[in-house]
């Protein structure tokens, strides 16, 4: 970009031909103007825009989680924030339009929970863990309350124009620690992803759990489980 040092035109902006003014700073400049993009229009260069797409929104959807975001930051590299390493750890499992069960929610953990029972239905998601043993790598001397986290990602649309998937984030209320029976979480949707829900024909969820001291803070977070629902 060259400065045009004469004022003889005042402050002069726009284009002529293959040449754009600028005025900055009350001083003028000129520049050749930038060719034309065109987006390839090959199929492999759509499949990784939509590659792309989904890992992004896959991403957002957990980094929307307060407590997730902070374990990312807090598991990163100095520097590094929550959102690109989720979105850096994911992208190789996620396809355009849909996602394999090695996509994580959490870093590598382990605090590991086992899935009995899952069900959901446009009102609720519904999730029992089986007892918490030393097995899961639980301190009950310590972790006294256990949350759910969960992302429900919907496909199949029932209606033409819907967009072709959608996210759900659920949070349950946190639980007392139980080492001898099961573990039920109801999870309520509200109204509105109710009726997101009810426009999909297929649902998979991921979610992990956290634990609590007695005084509300983390202390550690489980690896992911993935469940998939038709």
């Amino acid at each position: 970009m060259a400065e045009l040092n004469n004022k003889i035109f005042g402050s002069i902006k726009g284009s002529l031909g293959d040449v754009v003014f600028r005025s900055r700073n009350e001083k003028n400049y000129i520049a050749r103007k930038p060719k034309a993009y065109s987006a390839p229009g090959d199929s492999g260069f759509i499949e990784r825009t939509g590659k792309f797409k989904m890992a992004v929104k896959l991403a957002s959807a957990i980094n929307s989680f307060f407590l997730l975001k902070k374990i990312w930051k807090d598991n990163s590299a100095a520097g590094k924030a929550s959102f690109t390493r989720i979105l850096q750890m994911n992208y190789p499992f996620v396809t355009e339009n849909n996602f394999t069960n090695m996509v994580k929610m959490t870093p590598r953990s382990s605090f590991a929970v086992n899935l009995q029972n899952l069900s959901m239905t446009n009102q609720s998601l519904n999730i029992e863990l089986a007892a918490l043993s030393a097995a899961s790598n639980i301190n009950a001397s310590v972790e006294k309350k256990i949350q759910i986290l969960a992302i429900v990602f919907l496909y199949n649309p029932l209606h033409d124009g819907l967009p072709e998937f959608d996210f759900l984030k659920l949070l349950s209320l946190k639980l007392d620690i139980d080492n001898v029976n099961p573990l039920t979480f109801n999870i309520p949707l509200l109204t509105a992803d109710s009726e997101i829900a009810a426009n999909y024909g297929s649902s998979k969820i991921i979610f992990a759990a956290v634990t609590f001291d007695s005084e509300d803070a983390l202390v550690q977070f489980s690896s992911t489980i993935n469940h998939a629902v038709d």
